[in-house]
């Protein structure tokens, strides 16, 4: 059976797929033995490939997609987006209910008593405490998601099953924050602490969270080889229990070359696709008997953002030049076939979107004009274009934009690195290149994920922030949305910012991309709602092994 399977992939190579034979007998070597072990126990295995590493699984550290998977996987937040009714609302989960005061500064929540942590213990009040505690103290994440809100001390256990969040002013998106609150083990975490910053608690145990899991969400870590795969194995005692067909193992596999990543999904060497193909990669899929395109309208932005401080991109005519040369046409209508463009950060589908945010379109009489205005000669700099190897489409717009700017004399280079690449040289401007292809979902149901989070000066440097953008009047205009009492008022202050910073062009925004994942049919439970990583929630889904078996073999 093994040889046989082999042989067959061999000879797929060998009719010019275009992909590595030693990455196809490797990743199907994984699922083989993942098979047999699968056969031995009566395990229901998923097998996903994706184009992008798992950065971290530290749930005060995650911010991209691979890491979220991860932690929405191995933890529980106290309120969970409500995925059975297709909406990305919080709704109860380790918290069964929760209070408001009529001020809306204190948060009381009522934790369940039946969830359990990965060892078997009891997760607590204390807990709850301890995660946000940390989640403050490391300032990493989406820690900015309560700046100026929360601090330490502010939250109190005051029983076993309750906590209270004691919230330095009213701050409407605070409920929204918190699906991106994990809690951790905190006995677990305290028993594997090393020396560190944090007095009592050393180092908040980062280095232990580097290899192992603290969570009690539907999977626990099983291996982790950095860069190239992972193991999630069901949590048998997980609060919400099991539905028959429920996965038990999932093999996450990373591979870099889109050819790979399709050629497993048609092959079934992969039981569903991912959303990063491009448009010719989804239709191939699409294609194929028994696999079906699950696309949805999207909170995504696909755009470019450019860094603010480095020459020549620092000068905002440069800037414009660089806005006013694009070829929004074709990256949205040939190379996403059909998206639309995006006008400014926030997706046109978000609430809070601003109709006045200014839309750039190519026009290349006023981009001779900005560039003629510039401090900066054309030729005077070599410009960088940074974007995550493997990923078709982000060459493809690079291409496009090397194109486009040629025409006004100015030289781009392009350069494909791994994602973990793009993760660090964000941290600094010197490091950060003057383009860096970027896809952003919205990580919580609020539109400050996509401008607060994107521009306000506070937020720590990450690839969202690689505009590395500062504005105080549009940190005063974010700052007083989080302020407003009403709901009204808090929109405009949004868009009054977004208003603002579009204008310092800031990044280039090219569109709002569909949001296309494929399924093999005996996959039941995927379900899209907008936010970042939840439509990997495994638990929801269903496997029919017999399917599976008929169609593969």
């Amino acid at each position: 059976m093994e040889s046989n399977y082999l042989a067959q992939r061999t000879k797929m190579v060998s009719k010019g797929k275009g992909v590595a034979l030693l990455a196809i007998l490797l990743v199907s070597t994984v699922f083989i033995l993942a098979g047999c072990i699968g056969q031995e126990e009566e395990e229901v295995a998923l097998n996903y490939a994706a184009q992008q590493v798992i950065g971290t699984m530290d749930p005060a550290e995650a911010v991209d997609e691979t890491d979220l998977i991860s932690c929405v996987n191995l933890y529980s937040p106290l309120l969970f987006p409500d995925i059975e009714h297709k909406l990305p609302d919080p709704v109860a989960h380790v918290a069964k209910s929760y209070d408001v005061s009529a001020d809306g500064t204190v948060y009381t929540f009522h934790l369940r008593d039946d969830v359990k942590f990965h060892d078997g213990s009891d997760l607590l009040a204390e807990d709850v405490v301890y995660s946000a505690e940390r989640f403050l103290a490391l300032g990493m994440g989406f820690s900015w998601t309560w700046a100026g809100v929360l601090e330490s001390g502010d939250i109190v256990a005051t029983d076993e099953h309750t906590v209270e969040f004691h919230l330095n002013r009213a701050y409407p998106p605070f409920l929204a924050t918190l699906v991106v609150f994990f809690i951790v083990n905190k006995d677990l975490m305290m028993e594997n602490k090393e020396a560190g910053d944090y007095g009592e608690f050393g180092d908040y145990s980062v280095k232990y969270l580097e290899n192992a899991d603290a969570g009690s969400g539907p999977y626990m870590l099983e291996s982790w080889t950095r860069g190239e795969k992972a193991i999630f194995m069901k949590f048998e005692d997980y609060f919400r229990g099991w539905e028959e067909k429920s996965v038990d193992r999932v093999n996450f596999i990373i591979v870099r070359e889109e050819a790979t990543a399709l050629l497993m999904a048609k092959t079934g060497d992969a039981d569903l696709g991912h959303q990063w193909f491009t448009v010719e990669g989804h239709e191939e899929l699409d294609a194929e008997p028994h696999i079906t395109t699950n696309i949805d309208p999207s909170l995504q932005l696909f755009h470019l953002p450019i860094n603010t401080q480095k020459p020549p991109t620092d000068d905002k005519d440069f800037r414009y030049a660089i806005c006013y040369a694009f070829d929004y046409d074709t990256a949205c209508n040939q190379i996403q076939k059909g998206a639309p463009q995006a006008r400014g950060s926030v997706p046109l589908l978000l609430a809070g979107n601003s109709e006045n945010a200014f839309q750039f379109q190519q026009d290349m009489t006023l981009a001779e004009e900005y560039l003629a205005k510039s401090k900066y000669a054309p030729d005077e700099y070599t410009l960088e274009y940074v974007y995550v190897e493997g990923i078709e489409l982000e060459r493809k717009i690079a291409l496009l934009l090397q194109e486009n700017l040629a025409e006004l004399g100015i030289t781009m280079t392009i350069s494909g690195v791994p994602w973990g690449t793009i993760t660090e040289i964000a941290a600094t401007v010197e490091q950060t290149p003057h383009f860096t292809a970027i896809y952003d979902t919205m990580k919580f149901p609020h539109v400050d994920s996509h401008t607060y989070g994107l521009y306000h000066s506070s937020v720590p440097s990450t690839y969202r922030t690689m505009s590395h953008y500062s504005n105080p009047d549009v940190d005063a205009l974010l700052d007083a949305a989080r302020e407003a009492t009403t709901t009204e008022e808090q929109i405009q202050k949004y868009k009054e910012a977004q208003d603002l910073y579009t204008l310092d062009a800031p990044s280039l925004y090219i569109f709002n991309t569909p949001h296309r994942v494929e399924t093999w049919d005996y996959l039941t439970g995927y379900t899209y709602i907008g936010l970042l990583g939840y439509d990997m929630s495994w638990w929801y889904f269903a496997l029919d092994t017999e399917l599976r078996t008929e169609w593969l073999g």
